[in-house]
């Protein structure tokens, strides 16, 4: 089987640190975990082992002959999220591309990705998958630096009272009544 790398470049490059010192176990111990391949032959993880040796063993994922792109970024994101070595800005991003692939699974098809399996796509929590998919107005004011404003609008007469029971020495939590 041809094995192809259409995702090399999904998520940051190791640094040369990184790189050399996975060369050097390789080297010693030779390739202890097989890289991951779609049952078509497209390379999910271990890029970077394949490339120190291409004859790196390969284990065929079943039941992904038909994985759209969708649904292989998640299984990579899934898988290195946590064992990647990234810089927060490193991290900030490949948290930005699994959101936008937790909305495009989600805008596929919202029946089959739900909340629930979306997280466990992505290898995050359900209330994360929440905030990318069920409010996107609120993502869309937040990408454009909007940050909807919190507070509550009262009348003159309410604020006036507040005032005066404050000034009197009523506290919110002494008067449950106090309005809040």
């Amino acid at each position: 089987m041809r094995i192809t790398t259409p995702y090399a470049d999904l998520l940051p490059p190791r640094s040369s640190e990184e790189m050399e010192a996975l060369r050097a176990d390789i080297q010693a111990q030779g390739v202890l975990d097989c890289c991951k391949a779609t049952q078509d032959g497209r390379l999910l993880d271990g890029h970077a082992r394949r490339s120190i040796d291409p004859n790196a063993p390969i284990v065929l994922i079943p039941g992904s002959h038909d994985w759209s792109d969708e649904e292989c970024h998640a299984y990579i994101f899934r898988h290195n999220n946590a064992r990647r070595n990234l810089s927060p800005d490193q991290r900030r991003e490949m948290r930005e591309s699994m959101r936008k692939t937790a909305l495009a699974l989600r805008q596929k098809d919202p029946k089959k990705y739900t909340q629930e399996v979306l997280a466990q796509m992505l290898g995050v929590d359900q209330s994360t998958i929440a905030r990318w998919t069920d409010d996107v107005s609120i993502m869309q004011l937040h990408n454009a630096n909007i940050i909807p404003d919190g507070r509550l609008v009262i009348s003159k007469e309410m604020r006036e009272e507040i005032i005066s029971r404050s000034e009197a020495g009523e506290s919110r939590r002494s008067t449950p009544a106090f309005p809040a």
